[in-house]
């Protein structure tokens, strides 16, 4: 999908750029071509920027990735001169976009990008196709496309990290719903599984009982931490498999602490997991897709967390035999990227098929 203000001229050699804008719009990445392990560019900034400051900054990026990797020459690729052919771009945004016009809705803790136009502000600039997703909408389109979703036209991915969001890539198309807001998985109320609501951890919107404090990433370590402090041997035994930092822990070193037997991080893993289970198991009566992949710092942890979880999964569906496979994400941590420069190159092609 195009942002508005695209060009109706062909653009079937477009260069392709993958930008991904994290951490509030600070840390901004590029790469050329929609290639897996291609090279990065980056540029950091000490505070949010607001939008047209970030927007300087991206076209200085694109104009440095274009020119260090020889698509285009050094001297027109500044970043406010025109380039001398157009640019196809996809962005991938950690915030609440509007994918169907461009639009952002929030770039926390960013101020300022409520409705803000970036695909119209970087078409103006590149003369091509802008492609705006969320983080998680671009890394379903990766995964589905060159990660290990491919092959299905139909895959259900699942970010487990600061949140709980999932992207839907249905029918090979990456599905926005009405507002764009498919598959936001955070405020999901647990079921009859999961913890009791009435006093389960308090969600950063202020309810209880929802599933992003109890079964994200960023939930395991904080209850893990939490939890051992009460408990010397499982204190010890968190430091020793983070260092001696305990909130330098990732979710994978619970998952192992849980599967080496420490009852602390069991007891947090099996309520993320009797929480996590039947929100997927609905998902997948719901969308019947052809594989369900888990991304996030969790994607590694086959044996200790995924493993688990689609045996209990699987328990939550007796009656399907021909279950879809659970799998840990290939792409990480780069899945976003990759799938910002996939989009682009489809909206690219695309749109130069129109134009023949």
């Amino acid at each position: 999908m195009a942002g508005p203000g695209t060009s109706a001229a062909d653009t079937s050699a477009a260069p392709v750029v993958g930008i991904e804008i994290a951490d509030g719009g600070t840390r901004l990445v590029a790469t050329v071509g929609a290639t897996v392990g291609a090279r990065r560019w980056y540029t950091r900034l000490d505070a949010p920027p607001m939008p047209a400051e970030a927007v300087g900054h991206l076209n200085a990026l694109i104009a440095r990735a274009l020119s260090e990797s020889g698509q285009i020459a050094s001297e027109p690729a500044t970043a406010d001169t025109s380039p001398p052919a157009p640019v196809a771009v996809g962005v991938a945004l950690a915030g609440q976009v509007d994918p169907a016009r461009g639009v952002v809705r929030s770039l926390r803790p960013a101020d300022g990008w409520e409705g803000f136009g970036l695909a119209a502000a970087l078409t103006e600039r590149w003369g091509g196709p802008v492609v705006v997703r969320t983080t998680t909408q671009a890394a379903a389109l990766a995964e589905a496309r060159v990660g290990a979703g491919r092959g299905h036209t139909d895959v259900l991915y699942v970010a487990l990290g600061r949140s709980i969001a999932a992207g839907l890539v249905l029918a090979g198309r990456v599905y926005n719903g009405a507002r764009g807001r498919a598959g936001e998985l955070a405020h999901w109320s647990v079921g009859p599984a999961g913890p009791d609501t009435a006093n389960g951890p308090l969600c950063a919107c202020g309810a209880r009982g929802h599933l992003e404090p109890i079964a994200s990433a960023q939930a395991l370590v904080r209850r893990m931490i939490g939890r051992a402090a009460d408990h010397p041997a499982s204190s010890a035994a968190l430091l020793a498999i983070s260092g001696g930092r305990a909130e330098a822990a990732s979710a994978a070193q619970v998952a192992q602490l849980a599967a080496d037997g420490d009852p602390i991080a069991r007891a947090v893993i099996d309520e993320a997991l009797a929480a996590l289970a039947p929100a997927l198991a609905n998902l997948i009566g719901a969308l019947d897709p052809g594989v369900v992949v888990i991304g996030g710092p969790l994607a590694s942890a086959r044996d200790t967390f995924l493993g688990p979880l689609a045996d209990r999964v699987r328990a939550q569906r007796p009656a399907e035999p021909d279950q879809p496979a659970l799998v840990g994400a290939d792409l990480e941590p780069a899945a976003a990227l990759i799938g910002a420069a996939v989009g682009a190159a489809e909206a690219r092609d695309e749109q130069g098929s129109r134009v023949e």
